[in-house]
């Protein structure tokens, strides 16, 4: 009777023991979850394998995702691939139309960003940045002559108005010496020159009088003012008076011309048109609606590109400068151990008990054969 119940006997303890021990290894995995202590010595296998060496594993896991992971060859690829460029195309897109919905300005905008700016201080700043750039254009165009400074059809417009103005002067001249106060000048004139020409001078003058000489050279000159060679010695001159204006360094007139005078009022006469405060209260979707075609397919799109090219090229720099292994390290240390056993068993929990009963069966198996090797002996 003691030999048909050895055998089922030997085979229910086998497994009792292996099913335990295989049970209380899974548990020792995670449990303890802190070192236990006799006095002042640590028990042996506490705490369990995994708070043991989270340390470890924590650096091992983060030296793991950035080598292997979370590589910049892995990023680049992703970030290149024309579906991502597309999905982050049209969430920028939705975002955009999402804040112009909102009807801020671009007063609310500086106040969301916690930018304090009023108008005269925008003011200011307009005049500081003009009158820094009037200062960089006279630096710059100081030692150049006019005629590389004016635009060429300025220079050929103002060669065409000399004939005009010349014949514009000659016709204002002539006007001037034909009427009363011109031939009284032109009368003294005469007789003045006459009277410092000797006996014959004094005589001429005496014959024909002031009115006389004026009468007689009047008509003369006025005849000449209309002719062609006039016209021409008059535009001649001018033309040559331009091209030595032409030829003098910009400097060379300052003389004649107060630039930073003339520089000043154009700042301040721009500055106080500009209408800023309507500007700073004006809904930021109104500017928009003007350009939301090309902003929507042409700008997001170009601006999304150069910055994907910018990201991708900076991917290696940013991985280390990021130092994704410490995130991780750091994560994984501060991870509470209950949690995380919580979360294994939740996902292995019947290849735990699968591990479990394949114990008890080892166990049972070597039960049965202790139970044959037994009967053998005896």
């Amino acid at each position: 009777m003691e030999t048909i119940w050895l055998i089922p006997f030997m085979v229910v303890i086998g497994a009792i023991i292996g099913g335990l021990t295989n049970s209380l290894a899974i548990k020792m995995l995670f449990r303890p979850y802190r070192a236990m202590y006799w006095g002042q010595f640590r028990l042996p296998f506490t705490p369990g394998l995994i708070p043991k060496r989270q340390h470890e594993l924590a650096r091992q896991l983060g030296q793991t995702v950035v080598n292997h992971l979370l590589t910049p060859d892995g990023l680049k690829k992703k970030i290149k691939e024309h579906s991502f460029q597309k999905q982050l195309e049209v969430w920028t897109i939705k975002e955009v139309k999402k804040f112009l919905e909102t009807g801020i300005t671009f007063q609310g905008l500086l106040s969301r960003l916690n930018i304090s700016i009023t108008e005269e201080q925008i003011k200011e700043k307009s005049r500081s940045y003009l009158k820094a750039m009037w200062k960089k254009l006279r630096q710059e165009y100081d030692e150049q002559e006019l005629h590389d400074v004016i635009p060429e059809h300025v220079k050929q417009r103002t060669s065409k108005l000399i004939p005009n103005l010349s014949e514009h002067i000659l016709n204002q001249l002539d006007d001037y010496l034909s009427s009363l106060e011109g031939k009284e000048t032109l009368g003294s004139i005469a007789e003045e020159f006459l009277e410092n020409q000797g006996f014959l001078g004094n005589m001429v003058s005496s014959f024909l009088g002031k009115d006389g000489l004026s009468e007689k050279i009047q008509p003369a000159i006025s005849s000449y003012l209309q002719s062609p060679s006039a016209k021409a010695l008059v535009s001649g001159l001018l033309e040559n008076e331009l091209d030595k204006l032409l030829h003098k360094k910009v400097k060379d007139i300052e003389s004649w011309i107060d630039f930073d005078e003339i520089g000043n009022g154009l700042i301040l006469k721009v500055t106080e048109a500009i209408p800023y405060r309507q500007w700073m209260q004006t809904p930021i979707r109104e500017v928009a609606a003007s350009i939301q075609e090309p902003l929507e397919k042409q700008w997001i799109p170009n601006i999304i590109s150069v910055f994907i090219a910018y990201i991708t090229n900076k991917v290696d720099n940013i991985l280390q400068n990021l130092h994704i292994h410490e995130i991780v390290q750091d994560e994984v240390e501060q991870f509470d151990v209950i949690r995380l056993e919580r979360m294994v068993l939740e996902i292995s929990r019947r290849e735990f008990k699968m591990i479990t009963y394949l114990g008890a069966l080892i166990g049972g198996a070597i039960g049965f054969v202790q139970g044959i090797l037994v009967l053998l002996i005896r």
